[in-house]
């Protein structure tokens, strides 16, 4: 062999040493960016979980059995005897009948402030009347509809069920991990429609370990009513990590950058609020498929209302975005909610009034505990809801 050849095959031989080191590092870059738990990444990217057998035993010892959650050491430490949020004003009050039941989710339940000053308490106090505040952190409106079910036929003279936005991508899953990329152990129930016309509730995973592995290791083929499985056509579906993460990596950029909207950047939205609203899962907006499927929740709240003899009420609770569009003058996009609402249901739409409100003292007056626009309502944001659920229920004589 010529010595020119040698030369010619070491260098060939180095490039391609080098080609190899850059895909190494480009290729360990990207599984290690996709793998930090950073917030925005991990609301993108799907990564299998490893568990243990042991982990999913302790899970499946402290879970809710129907509901998924709340744990009872949570209820113990958080809740009065009835399993509703601890209410000062209740307890202040006589032993008589509760006149008004609340169900929802965070923001019903009213996280980021003590008890004193959720809106269920000062709600209470407004009323004059024991009010029981059922709403828990991460509830999507079926299972608050369903812990309504589980409660059974109780002494509240009115029920009153929350709607928070992005409740309405958790009333599309089955499994919170697949929605938000955190917390693997969140089963949880749905309710969808059937094929008789009525809704039906669809049970958590069963409490069995090998059924658990077989749900983590392949979704799809057990969740049948999961709008969020890995790789779907879903702006909030989460893209599969797998080999080449580098090709992973950029699809992730490529989706974050296009659940942006450019147009609101430019006409100075909050930075909050240039995502597509929470209730998408199109660019355009909600599929006929969603829209079912809150109707089957909404449809099944009616039928225990009227089999428990309640008068019963909806409640949409604005996110930022639905407010500062209110602001404006525009419809929220939501209004949908209200036509789904069946007959002999009252509905209640928060939104105007804190917009009212916030002509004020500005929006973030109430929003955010540093006041700031970010998080859940603040205690004046908490008071505002209850002096708004006081006016509607009041003027109608809803809870007396």
């Amino acid at each position: 062999m010529k010595k020119s050849d040698t030369k010619k095959q070491v260098k060939i031989f180095g490039y391609a040493l080098v080609a190899v080191l850059v895909f190494a590092v480009i290729e360990i870059s990207s599984y290690l960016a996709l793998n930090m738990g950073i917030p925005l990444v991990r609301s993108l990217v799907y990564l299998e979980p490893e568990v243990t057998r042991d982990e999913i035993d302790e899970y499946l010892s402290i879970r809710h059995p129907v509901l998924g959650w709340p744990t009872s050491d949570w209820l113990a430490a958080r809740a009065d005897a009835s399993g509703a949020r601890k209410s000062p004003a209740n307890d202040s009050l006589p032993p008589t009948p509760v006149c008004v039941a609340l169900y929802g989710d965070s923001f019903t339940y009213s996280d980021e402030v003590d008890d004193e000053h959720a809106w269920g308490n000062r709600l209470a106090k407004l009323l004059s009347c024991r009010v029981e505040n059922f709403g828990i952190g991460g509830y999507g409106t079926d299972q608050a509809v369903l812990r309504f079910e589980q409660n059974g036929p109780r002494h509240a003279r009115y029920v009153l069920l929350s709607i928070y936005p992005d409740n309405i991508n958790r009333m599309n899953n089955q499994w919170r991990y697949l929605l938000s990329g955190a917390n693997t152990f969140s089963f949880k129930p749905t309710i969808a429609p059937s094929g008789s016309g009525q809704p039906v509730a669809v049970p958590i995973v069963e409490a069995d370990p090998d059924r658990v592995y077989a749900v983590i290791e392949d979704p799809a083929a057990h969740l049948e009513y999961e709008a969020y499985l890995p790789d779907g056509d879903g702006i909030k579906s989460r893209i599969a990590a797998s080999f080449p993460y580098s090709y992973t990596f950029l699809s992730v950029a490529g989706k974050a950058l296009g659940q942006i909207r450019f147009g609101k950047l430019m006409d100075g939205a909050r930075l909050n609020n240039l995502n597509y609203p929470a209730w998408y899962d199109t660019g355009s907006g909600m599929s006929e498929q969603r829209v079912s499927r809150i109707k089957s929740v909404l449809d099944y709240f009616s039928l225990l209302c009227r089999k428990s003899g309640t008068r019963c009420g909806v409640m949409l609770i604005p996110d930022v975005e639905f407010v500062d569009t209110v602001i404006e003058g525009k419809p929220h996009g939501l209004e949908i909610i209200e036509t789904l609402v069946p007959d002999g249901v009252d509905y209640f739409d928060v939104t105007a009034y804190l917009a009212e409100r916030a002509g004020e003292k500005g929006l973030c007056s109430y929003i955010g505990q540093a006041r700031d626009c970010n998080g859940h309502f603040n205690e004046e944001g908490y008071q505002v809801v209850a002096d708004f659920v006081y006016r509607e229920l009041a003027g109608q004589n809803a809870a007396n």
